[in-house]
């Protein structure tokens, strides 16, 4: 059976996995967004089945949900951030 989704519905459904999963609300908005705009433009790779990967790889302890990433400025106009093994959406959503 197949059952379309609104994106408002994927965004809540793909921030629920995240969240009893053990990701932070922030961590878990910040890649809903990211799953909710790939699966918008029909990139199904980086959206939900993404989602199913990187629920994967959290229960493996591939991914640190709670990563805290570094950023840096190491010259004008240029931004570094190193998401420490844990998700890059939520890591340029705090670095910017």
């Amino acid at each position: 059976m197949t059952e379309r989704l609104s994106l408002s519905d994927l965004r809540a459904l793909a921030r629920d996995c995240l969240t009893r999963a053990g990701a932070s609300a922030g961590v878990a908005q910040a890649v809903a967004a990211e799953i909710v705009a790939a699966e918008a433009t029909g990139d199904r790779r980086h959206g939900m089945e993404a989602l199913l990967r990187d629920l994967r790889l959290m229960r493996y302890g591939r991914i640190d949900a709670d990563a805290i990433a570094l950023t840096s400025f190491p010259r004008p106009g240029l931004l570094q951030c190193d998401a420490q093994h844990g998700f890059a959406a939520a890591a340029l959503s705090g670095a910017a």
